[in-house]
């Protein structure tokens, strides 16, 4: 599932960390430098790669929403230019 992930789609993600245990965020996987993934702040790929990020235990597609369009991919991250 990770490897077919495309910037924009719907998707509940899973995750493991302590101390928090198992959880879920829903959104929208956003495209960001690096070659990642990410929904709501937490990595859903591995830099680089089509690897599952070692915290995501599970992902699922959601169907087709009522959203306008995509969010913007994320361009400047991390920041290193300092401003």
């Amino acid at each position: 599932m990770v490897a077919k992930l495309t910037h924009g789609t719907p998707v509940v993600a899973e995750f493991r960390q302590h101390p928090y245990g198992e959880f879920v965020v829903t959104g929208f996987a956003i495209a960001a430098p690096m070659g990642i993934f990410v929904v709501g702040g937490w990595f859903v790929t591995q830099p680089g790669s089509t690897l599952p990020a070692e915290r995501l235990i599970a992902l699922r597609r959601l169907a087709d929403t009522a959203v306008a369009s995509a969010p913007a991919p994320v361009i400047r991250w991390p920041d290193t230019d300092g401003d």
